[in-house]
């Protein structure tokens, strides 16, 4: 029996700061220019703090008129925000004074996206702590 011998060198996987930078070089290299940020132009969409911490469609909790104002990323699949999740949620109940803006941010597949939908949607409801609850206070991983 004859076996043939592959003498290919071994490939090589590129790390995510090499392809960036590839990318960045050959966007370059082409000419094309970045176009401006996001919020530039006139005074009425720039991005404010007070426009990103008070908008009306990202879901809050606890007082929505509180004095201290608490911003929380979260995936539904991630242990340590599940964690977090009762403590969190008693300090907004002990104090009274601590509005809770809750920010999705589904970095976890395509579970977590789903989840991150299926609880937005439950807002037009006025279901959304209700179905943020139940997702994030699961002891199980989400399917």
């Amino acid at each position: 029996m004859n076996k043939s011998i592959d003498r290919a060198p071994p490939v090589r996987r590129r790390t995510r700061r090499e392809a960036l930078g590839l990318l960045g070089a050959g966007t370059l290299m082409l000419g094309v220019a970045p176009g401006p940020a996001l919020g530039q132009g006139d005074d009425e969409t720039i991005l404010t703090e007070a426009l990103v911490l008070r908008d009306p469609d990202i879901p809050a909790a606890g007082n929505i008129d509180g004095d201290i104002t608490i911003v929380e990323y979260f995936d539904y699949q991630c242990p340590y925000c599940r964690k977090l999740e009762p403590e969190l949620r008693q300090v907004v109940q002990d104090d009274g004074k601590v509005r809770l803006v809750l920010k999705d941010w589904p970095i976890l597949g395509p579970v977590s996206v789903i989840a991150a939908r299926m609880a937005l949607a439950s807002k037009f409801q006025d279901k959304y702590i209700q179905a943020h609850e139940a997702l994030i206070g699961g002891n199980s991983k989400l399917t």
